[in-house]
């Protein structure tokens, strides 16, 4: 593989991996601010919908902060590491 194209390969992990990070974070500040509309009864449409997405955004909030990231980080930066050396070479 050209270095040109393990350069792109690891621009658009780091992205991707961006991305899930805001993405999860974004999840979590939805559900704060739902759960505070439902129990302030704040009239929004659907309710019954929201309510079905907050718990199956909460589960796999949970499921993604059980997960041990400590386990899979060292991995990630491995293969990037060995990405990168091969790139250079």
């Amino acid at each position: 593989m050209s270095n040109n194209v393990l350069t792109e390969i690891i621009e658009t992990l780091t992205e991707l991996r961006r991305l899930h990070q805001l993405n999860i974070e974004l999840l979590e500040q939805l559900d704060v601010v739902c759960k505070w509309l439902l129990s302030y009864d704040v009239p929004i449409p659907n309710p019954d919908t929201i309510r079905s997405l907050l718990t199956k955004a909460e589960t796999l909030l949970n499921e993604i902060h059980s997960s041990d990231e400590s386990l899979h980080e060292p991995r990630i930066r491995r293969r990037l590491d060995r990405a990168r050396t091969a790139a250079q070479t």
